[in-house]
């Protein structure tokens, strides 16, 4: 039977994928902007936090990839995951424990096997407690994406408008 509770929980996940969809789509079109009006440091500024924002997700992904045996192995991980790493975020989601599909696919097309080391909760933890582990656990990439992207972002954003005083 599904609750409530349930129903809601699915609700917020699409709309938080939806909404990191348009956000990286939004960021690619202020800065496709910042370039053709010639506005080259905020160009280059906005072209820097989208890298940092795709190493930060690769770098993430490949710390919870338990495959990997000493820092040659785990670099070249990381240098072959960086053209996927637009991704990445919906792999955190998509690949919550060892038994969901993603996570076998992985394993067994990529040799690719991923630690999931979050909190195991327990009878004692509150419903709050163990919905609020799962959420973090899925949407780490989202928060991520938040963190080192958005966030600076907008503030960039938000920069230009008052430098150049336009709105739009």
């Amino acid at each position: 039977m599904v609750g409530c509770a349930d129903i809601l929980s699915v609700l917020y996940d699409i709309v938080a994928q939806a909404i990191s969809i348009l956000d990286v789509i939004t960021d690619v079109l202020v800065l496709v902007a910042f370039y053709q009006s010639e506005r080259y440091t905020f160009f280059y500024l906005s072209l820097s936090i989208l890298i940092l924002a795709l190493l930060s997700y690769t770098f993430a992904f490949g710390w919870k990839i338990q495959s990997v045996d000493g820092l040659p192995q785990f670099v070249c991980l990381l240098l072959m995951l960086l053209p996927f790493s637009p991704f990445i975020p919906f792999l955190f989601y998509f690949c919550p424990d060892r038994d969901s599909l993603i996570a076998r696919c992985l394993k067994y097309f990529c040799c690719v096997d991923l630690e999931f080391e979050h909190t195991k909760d327990t009878k004692q933890d509150s419903t709050l407690k163990r919905f609020k582990n799962q959420k973090l656990a899925r949407h780490l990439g989202f928060v991520l994406e938040s963190l080192f992207e958005s966030f600076p972002q907008s503030i960039l954003q938000m920069i230009a408008i008052v430098y150049y005083r336009e709105s739009n």
